[in-house]
């Protein structure tokens, strides 16, 4: 939850962006009085409870996972020691840990963040991640009302920025509809990260030529594992090491790819970001191990095809 960084965002839904803050302060002791089953009678400037009750308790106690956006002003950092709530900063990134591995990941941006938040997107753009469009801005897929528009201006946005057009594509959730594989073919894409039923890439047709699906993850996914699951991150670490290791074993007959999935938000938390080091502090102690991001795969694949075709 936040209250909303921008104000053009705040002046179009008719909010002074000025009372944003001290709202969501009032909501977020509402909201977890109800999440407790507590019946709530509560009169403010800009809404009015009368012995109100939550029609469904959380499934989780005492309540769902909570994470407060914060960026420039104190206020999210605030409410987050107040009330134990994790914390997401959105306009702050540190690419520290992979510089030191030597590792240059592949990342998932809508492309509304190279405008929006320069700071972070330059700072990932000059540690040599590779961008992957993300759609321009976080929303299904299947939500959007002009698919194609939205495809070709997430392309647009990331290639002024990056100086080069992505070529791969992560669809927010992993949504889609029956169209986009072909949309995004037409838009430039070669590769698409929304089919994890492999370990090794394969292809699909559109009416734009194929399309590389690359390997991408739901088991070793920090989402599903500690954000839907509930999974503690030790578990989560155990599970990457024993899928590494059992590729380990397989390779010896072919490459195989493990894909590995996180969100800073999540496994960058102080309590949970050690964890991450014990996975990549496993794979270290493995020779013939190669840490390459989408780019790098797509171009190994269409060159072994070729080779093999040859």
């Amino acid at each position: 939850m936040g209250p909303g960084l921008l104000p053009s965002d705040a002046f179009q839904l008719g909010i002074d962006p000025n009372t944003q803050r001290d709202r969501m302060v009032e909501a977020i002791e509402v909201i977890l009085d109800l999440f407790a089953g507590k019946r709530v009678t509560k009169k403010t400037e800009w809404f009015n409870l009368s012995n109100a009750i939550s029609q469904l308790r959380p499934y989780s106690w005492p309540h769902p996972e909570i994470c407060v956006a914060s960026s420039v002003t104190p206020s999210g950092g605030k409410l987050a020691g107040k009330h134990g709530f994790g914390m997401l900063c959105v306009a702050a990134t540190q690419t520290g840990g992979y510089d030191a591995l030597g590792i240059k990941p592949t990342l998932a941006i809508n492309a509304r963040v190279t405008l929006d938040y320069p700071r972070v997107a330059t700072s990932c753009l000059e540690a040599g991640w590779e961008f992957m469009g993300h759609a321009y801005e976080q929303m299904p897929v299947h939500k959007v009302d002009d698919q194609k528009a939205m495809i070709e201006r997430s392309m647009d946005t990331l290639e002024k920025f990056c100086s080069k057009r992505p070529l791969g594509w992560l669809g927010p959730g992993l949504t889609q509809t029956y169209e986009t594989p072909d949309l995004l073919a037409a838009a430039g894409v070669k590769y698409i990260g929304d089919y994890p039923y492999d370990d090794e890439p394969t292809e699909i047709q559109t009416d734009h030529g194929p399309l590389v699906t690359l390997p991408y993850t739901v088991e070793t996914n920090d989402i599903p594992m500690m954000i839907v699951q509930h999974h503690e991150a030790a578990y989560w670490t155990r599970k990457c090491i024993d899928t590494f290791d059992r590729y380990v074993l397989e390779a010896a007959e072919r490459p195989k790819i493990m894909t590995i999935a996180i969100h800073p938000y999540i496994s960058g938390q102080p309590f949970r970001i050690g964890y991450l080091e014990k996975v990549y502090e496993h794979i270290a102690k493995h020779q013939g191990v190669l840490h390459w991001n989408g780019e790098q795969i797509l171009h190994w694949y269409t060159a072994s095809k070729a080779g093999a075709a040859a």
